[in-house]
């Protein structure tokens, strides 16, 4: 059932970004650009990150960042960023 979700193109490997918001937009914009959700998404996954903390954090060096399906979610997606360096 993941390859349904976790397509080719919804994936992008060591990437480098400055920081943790980097990352998480990176994720974001394979979302958008696959017509998953909207821009406002991305910045509520941003947004969560900073009222909440790093909730999103699974295990060293996993994280998981998403926001509220009302916060601009067209249909079910999946991405997957990783980084270089870690």
């Amino acid at each position: 059932m993941l390859e349904k979700y976790l397509t080719a193109d919804m994936i992008q490997l060591k990437i480098e970004v400055e920081d943790w918001e980097g990352a998480v937009r990176a994720g974001g914009q394979l979302l958008l650009e696959a017509h998953k959700c909207t821009s406002g998404y991305v910045d509520a996954m941003v947004r969560t990150v900073n009222e909440m903390g790093p909730y999103m954090v699974l295990a060293p060096g996993l994280a998981l960042a998403h926001a509220r399906p009302e916060d601009g979610v067209h249909q079910v997606g999946l991405s997957l960023v990783t980084l270089k360096p870690p």
